[in-house]
């Protein structure tokens, strides 16, 4: 199958970023390593959301000689929740896990790096920016053959930045009380 997966996007993507950040910190003449995880999670988060959503298109046309394009390209889900419903009432249960699950966990790392990066964003924003990108990213499939908009993948994706917040101040909780344990220990 010559559909790239998450590793054939993800090495050359991080090998350009670590010579930019490189280049970068030399002239600067200093590294801030903690600054560099922030914006390397970061850029994890999009290349991640971007490997699983726009590149997976179907690279292999010749099995789909008989299916219109033009067709393809155009479906669509502006009702809300239908193809959630739709997909718990699969009989096979991983459709509702891919399905669902995927869609939530897929943004998961966006809103835990944007935490991250960001510590005084309120959720609400980090909210608002996972579903501006959500957005980006269903509009721009839009126009990719075999790919669908769903306005179900929009809530989904958003639910997972969200969720992705709360883990990183679950995180920031129980390594504040880690270290707290630990400062008091001597």
């Amino acid at each position: 199958m010559l559909v790239p997966d998450f590793l054939t996007i993800l090495i050359p993507v991080f090998i350009c970023w670590i010579i930019i950040r490189l280049i970068l910190s030399i002239s600067r003449k200093r590294v801030d390593f903690h600054l560099e995880m922030k914006y390397s999670l970061f850029l994890f988060s999009l290349t991640f959301i971007y490997s699983y959503t726009i590149a997976p298109f179907p690279f292999f046309m010749e099995q789909y000689t008989f299916i219109d394009l033009e067709y393809e390209m155009k479906s669509y889900n502006l009702i809300p929740f239908n193809s959630i419903f739709g997909s718990l009432q699969h009989f096979y249960f991983m459709v509702p896990l891919r399905n669902i699950g995927g869609n939530i966990l897929l943004f998961v790392p966006l809103g835990l790096s944007l935490a991250f990066l960001r510590p005084t964003l309120s959720w609400k924003k980090i909210v608002l920016l996972g579903l501006i990108t959500s957005l980006m990213v269903e509009i721009t499939q839009w126009f990719i053959p075999f790919r669908s908009l769903d306005i179900d993948d929009l809530i989904l994706n958003t639910l997972g930045t969200f969720f992705g917040y709360v883990a990183f101040n679950i995180i920031k909780w129980i390594t504040a009380k880690w270290v707290k344990r630990k400062d008091t220990a001597y």
